[in-house]
């Protein structure tokens, strides 16, 4: 084993890793808590060495089948998105900032992101603490939401979402209050 913090790895600005991530070219995205998110071109090297993208919160990362760096932030600083294929330590592509708006009808339900995830389809589903579910896909540009609804209408059994799963024919949403299942085929949720 290796041990890689902030003392022998200059480009590790918090010894705090709450997500990792690999890109089509093998770089290892190391998102962190108050650090930011770090990049490595060779993580097999005996000495780590990389380059520091952001500063804040990155709670959550996922590489999408498009070459795209999704960048969950903590603490309300919402969601960005980063095209890879133009990325060089030297040429940084700025990246699409998404927040909650209330001008906006589609806009993120909540600005603090604790997951995000890419199913078979290609859509992009994004967990939020408190905001229930975002998903956004090629087809639709724009984010949907699924929140928890109370009574018959209940959807989701909490809208502090951590974790999403797929299999053939359901994507598994894990809350706070328990684990939703959604069956793709029928388009019915069970909490």
């Amino acid at each position: 084993f290796s041990r890689y913090q902030m003392h022998n790895t200059p480009d590790l600005q918090s010894n705090d890793i709450l997500a990792l991530a690999v890109d089509y070219k093998q770089r290892l995205w190391v998102g962190t808590a108050r650090g930011g998110v770090s990049v490595f071109s060779n993580p097999l090297s005996v000495t780590l060495t990389g380059t520091r993208v952001f500063q804040g919160n990155a709670i959550a990362l996922c590489i999408d089948s498009k070459n795209n760096l999704w960048i969950g932030r903590g603490s309300g600083e919402g969601l960005q998105v980063i095209n890879l294929k133009d990325y060089t330590s030297e040429n940084i592509p700025t990246p699409i900032q998404y927040k909650k708006s209330v001008l906006q009808k589609h806009s993120l339900s909540d600005n603090s992101i604790f997951h995000i995830y890419e199913d078979s389809m290609g859509d992009i589903w994004i967990g939020t603490f408190g905001g229930g579910v975002n998903y956004t896909s090629k087809r639709i540009k724009n984010f949907h939401i699924i929140e928890e609804y109370y009574g018959a209408n209940k959807i989701l059994s909490s809208n502090l979402i951590n974790c999403f799963y797929q299999d053939s024919h359901t994507l598994w949403i894990g809350t706070e209050s328990g684990l939703d299942e959604w069956n793709m085929q029928t388009n019915t949720f069970r909490s």
